[in-house]
């Protein structure tokens, strides 16, 4: 595997089933898919993460206490054997071509530590959330999505995800620790350039 794909899962049957099918139908093979059951109490989930296991060989389960989404994706971090994290919930969606986009798109900018993407809600909120990297912008509001595929060693440099104040989402927190680091990001231009978040 080339790009290591980590979801932490909590009580999330009843949405799980169409973010299976949009990993695996990616163009882009070379993956592994970490998921980390964060205690689900959900009846039934042990018999379905064994279900999504029993897919694809590409596909490990690993089970721990609920401590909450930074946690469970920092605890997934531990277990993938690739340079690149990609963070997926288990109520999103990707593109078809997204992940071999954004593997290029990193391959091609080794400057960036991380290659984010234009996002499109559905559910109960449906937009098109198409806005370009501000630093200056991003100290005030988390503009980037989660769905970004991460240099690995940059995450373990600053210690993971972690814990943040209960108003900074896990994600955002992650963007301003990188960017006070003087790293940033490369927006994907090109096909696969839009991950899809349920809201």
């Amino acid at each position: 595997p080339l790009v290591s794909i980590i979801t932490s899962y909590y009580n999330a049957n009843k949405y799980m089933e169409q973010t299976i099918n949009c990993v695996l139908n990616q163009t882009f093979p070379f993956w592994e898919w970490i998921i980390v059951d964060d205690g689900s109490t959900e009846e039934g989930t042990e018999v379905f993460l064994n279900y999504i296991k029993n897919k694809d060989p590409r596909i490990r389960i690993y089970k721990k206490q609920n401590e909450g989404l930074a946690k469970g994706r920092d605890y997934a971090i531990k277990y993938a054997t690739t340079d690149y994290i990609l963070p997926l919930d288990s109520d999103d969606l990707l593109d078809m071509t997204y992940i071999e986009c954004a593997y290029w798109c990193a391959i091609t900018n080794p400057e960036a530590s991380w290659i984010y993407s234009n996002s499109l809600g559905f559910y109960k909120q449906q937009y098109l959330w198409k806005i370009s990297f501000d630093s200056e912008r991003m100290k005030k509001d988390n503009i980037l999505t989660a769905t970004a595929l991460i240099k690995k060693d940059k995450i373990i440099e600053l210690e993971g995800y972690g814990i943040a104040k209960r108003y900074v989402n896990e994600d955002w927190h992650l963007w301003l620790r990188m960017l006070s680091k003087g790293y940033f990001p490369v927006k994907i231009k090109r096909g696969g350039d839009t991950t899809i978040h349920m809201v």
